[in-house]
């Protein structure tokens, strides 16, 4: 979605305004699909919104007197901070690339976002001062930023580049958020994923999910068999499948499904039930072994105190004994 923005971008003011018939045709997603995505680029601070979309019912009268239907105005930003780094500039480029800067440090100066067409000056300013309210750690695409390299504190430990949600691969995922964060670290370990959505994927690994999978056992089968191929005998299913040339995005999306569905199919057992997956093994066999040292410990702990309690009775036997022998050393 992002891609296709930046495709419909003018870069000398940092605006984009695509219409979503446009969104949908290029990316081969729903109406719903392109309403979430944009939500999300907007949630993440790439994008904001300059002035929204109406219809011509609603839209103010042109120079000619006629009424249209308005696209929304999107300006391309980032989160300050998060260490984009900036392409190299040619000195030929230098100075369309100053103009290119100075134009976008204009595009969100609190008043001068740059207006679209047969948009009145009142909706726009009336726009920008929703856009700063709901959006003060954004600013321009204009490279990096190496005074400020603060990291958001719901993924603290994410690299400065990195704009996803991420969970740690051998926990597991009881929550939708932490499902949702889990899977996304999921689409960084299988880039193929990246073109279905989280609730797709989510929809699609949800009985896995319930069983207790972590990100590295849905990782792991993705990727693996349970037991090797009984004709080549390996274990690997190999990657997942590309999008083709003769491919439109639909149908790739239809076919990874599939594949997906195959694979994680492979992991259920003709009773229906999920099987355990590896870190679910090493977690089993782990408190196996927990189970047995703790029983060792109990049985050498009785063993002491019973050596201790009959410790007086032994002693007491033991003289008696001592005495007896003693005595009858001395008859002979």
């Amino acid at each position: 979605m992002l891609w296709v923005l930046m495709r419909c971008a003018d870069f000398d003011t940092m605006t984009t305004r695509p219409t979503w018939a446009v969104l949908q045709e290029r990316t081969g997603r729903s109406r719903n699909a392109v309403a979430t995505a944009l939500r999300q680029l907007r949630a993440w601070g790439l994008i904001g919104i300059v002035a929204s979309g109406r219809q011509a019912d609603h839209a103010a009268k042109d120079a000619d007197g006629q009424r249209c239907n308005e696209a929304a105005v999107y300006v391309l930003c980032r989160p300050a901070g998060r260490g984009l780094r900036a392409l190299p500039v040619l000195p030929a480029h230098a100075e369309a690339v100053a103009r290119r800067e100075g134009a976008a440090r204009l595009a969100v100066e609190e008043k001068n976002t740059p207006p679209a067409k047969r948009f009145s000056p009142t909706q726009v300013e009336g726009t920008s001062h929703a856009r700063e309210e709901k959006n003060q750690d954004v600013e321009p695409l204009r490279g990096p930023d190496s005074s400020r390299r603060g990291a958001s504190a719901a993924q603290p430990h994410l690299p400065a580049d990195r704009q996803e949600l991420t969970w740690e691969r051998h926990r597991t995922m009881a929550s939708d958020g932490s499902r949702l964060a889990g899977l996304s670290t999921l689409r960084n370990l299988n880039p193929a994923l990246r073109v279905l959505s989280l609730r797709d994927l989510r929809s699609l690994m949800r009985h896995h999910l319930d069983a207790g999978y972590t990100v590295a056992d849905l990782h792991h089968a993705l990727n693996h068999r349970p037991s090797p191929d009984p004709r080549t005998g390996r274990e690997h299913w190999g990657p997942l499948p590309e999008a083709r040339q003769d491919q439109t995005p639909v149908d790739h999306q239809r076919v990874l499904r599939e594949v997906l569905r195959y694979r994680l199919a492979c992991w259920i057992t003709a009773a229906g039930e999920v099987m355990r997956s590896p870190d679910q093994r090493i977690s089993a066999e782990a408190a196996r072994l927990h189970a047995q040292h703790r029983a060792y410990l109990a049985r050498r702990a009785g063993a002491e105190a019973t050596r201790e309690a009959l410790a007086p009775v032994a002693s007491s036997w033991a003289a008696r004994i001592r005495e007896d022998l003693a005595a009858r050393r001395s008859k002979h």
